[in-house]
């Protein structure tokens, strides 16, 4: 397991930028840990270092899955109960199984059971930071 602690939404991106360089074209990522503790910032850091637009980085919440290109950014926030049939239909299944980098905000349990080779990420605040932790 690795972390690091972060202190403010800049250090946070260059860390996204920094991890962009570990990841292959078929990279699978779960972020997981409290509302607003940078898992966003972290993908805009990400697509930030994939040359992407970070003003084209948004929090899926509403649309659930945004394309950036290199990228599929996909929060399931709102359908953690949803089934694999669920899935399925919202066309998220689909896109997990594609070939771009795919970064998955709030994984449900039947997520994280179908893609059990995903990188994990855990965020969580301390203090005036937070610590992220992650394994490959």
């Amino acid at each position: 397991m690795n972390e690091i602690f972060i202190k403010n939404e800049k250090e946070m991106i260059n860390f996204g930028k920094k991890f962009s360089k570990k990841l292959e074209e078929n990279s699978l990522i779960f972020l997981e840990g409290e509302l607003g503790t940078g898992k966003t910032t972290f993908v805009k850091g990400i697509a930030l270092g994939l040359e992407i637009e970070e003003k084209k980085v948004r929090s899926p919440s509403f649309l659930i899955i945004h394309n950036y290109g290199k990228v599929i950014h996909i929060d399931l926030y709102r359908v953690q109960k949803a089934n694999y049939e669920e899935l399925e239909e919202m066309g998220i299944i689909e896109v997990l199984n594609s070939r771009s980098i795919k970064i998955v905000e709030w994984p449900n349990d039947l997520i994280k059971k179908l893609y059990p080779k995903a990188i994990k990420f855990y965020f969580k605040f301390k203090g005036k930071g937070r610590y992220v932790r992650w394994e490959n």
